[in-house]
């Protein structure tokens, strides 16, 4: 594992989940854009990304506020967000993006 890898993964199981690897989904882990936002905010700072590129909800649900609790979480429990399509965000494209010094969406 190179230095930037392993820095990569440590960042995100500091400021995400401790339970992760290399291959981690991050948005089936953390579906809406409310559960990551801070740490991503964090992530470009942290690697002087610039994140005008990145587009948030191509990659995370939209905060649920405007959902009723109850049928937000029953769509999550039934897979309806994941119905949506969302391309899969992973812990290793996050270390090419650290890499790079760059947004770029996942092949």
């Amino acid at each position: 594992m190179d230095n930037v890898e392993e820095k990569v993964l440590q960042f995100f199981k500091k400021h995400v989940y401790k339970n992760i690897d290399i291959n981690t989904v991050i948005n089936y882990v953390f579906p809406t854009e409310d559960d990551i936002y801070n740490e991503l905010v964090l992530f470009f700072e942290e690697y002087n990304i610039d994140p005008k590129d990145f587009n948030i909800l191509k990659y995370f649900h939209p905060d649920p506020e405007s959902m009723p609790l109850l049928k937000y979480y029953y769509g999550l429990i039934k897979g309806r967000f994941k119905a949506k399509n969302l391309p899969p965000l992973t812990i290793r494209h996050m270390i090419e993006v650290a890499k790079r010094k760059e947004w770029f969406d996942p092949e």
